[in-house]
């Protein structure tokens, strides 16, 4: 069972045995972000991305095509797979394993050309441009998403953290007076 937001609920989560996680870094309450094969967990976007990626390169390295259509196609693969990251972490879609699995598999060979362009040539602007870029975008709307769902402080909190403070001073020197007065008492 899910909720809302795409996430295993609690309840359904602890009726199931956890997967041992290979390919995966989601925790347990991720598990729908998962492959499950065999009680092995593998994240549903790497095992389309790293094998895609992986024949791509290996396909621009056999072929050897343009570097127009190369430079294009680390520009503009990505872009599916970037517009639905940032709807999903800003809240405007909810997670789908079908969508993901496809946009993918759409963007996947930017990254097998971005690495087969590496091998060529090390850290050509050409390949890391458009991976800084995209990686940048994915990375600040992953942060930006994390930031907001941290609780923020109501707004009028210092000043009720400075009348809390004045009256814990106040009471605080009461109990130190009341000592004070104790001490100048003479013993019977």
């Amino acid at each position: 069972m899910t909720t809302h937001s795409g996430h295993r609920s609690d309840a359904a989560a602890s009726h199931r045995e956890p997967d041992r996680m290979w390919l995966a870094h989601h925790d347990a309450d991720h598990a729908e972000r998962c492959l499950h094969v065999g009680g092995v967990a593998v994240c549903r976007r790497c095992a389309v991305l790293y094998p895609l990626a992986v024949l791509s390169a290996i396909a621009v390295l056999v072929v050897d095509p343009s570097e127009t259509l190369l430079v294009a196609a680390m520009w503009l693969l990505p872009v599916p797979m970037v517009i639905d990251w940032v709807a999903e972490h800003l809240g405007r879609v909810g997670y789908s394993p079908l969508r993901q699995m496809v946009v993918t598999a759409i963007g996947a060979p930017a990254l097998g050309v971005a690495v087969a362009v590496h091998a060529i040539a090390p850290f050509s602007l050409a390949a890391v441009a458009p991976v800084a870029l995209w990686g940048s975008v994915c990375a600040a709307t992953a942060w930006w998403a994390w930031w907001r769902s941290v609780p923020q402080e109501a707004p009028g909190w210092e000043e009720r953290h400075l009348a809390d403070e004045a009256a814990r001073q106040a009471h605080l020197e009461q109990l130190l007076a009341g000592v004070e007065d104790r001490d100048e008492v003479p013993a019977p």
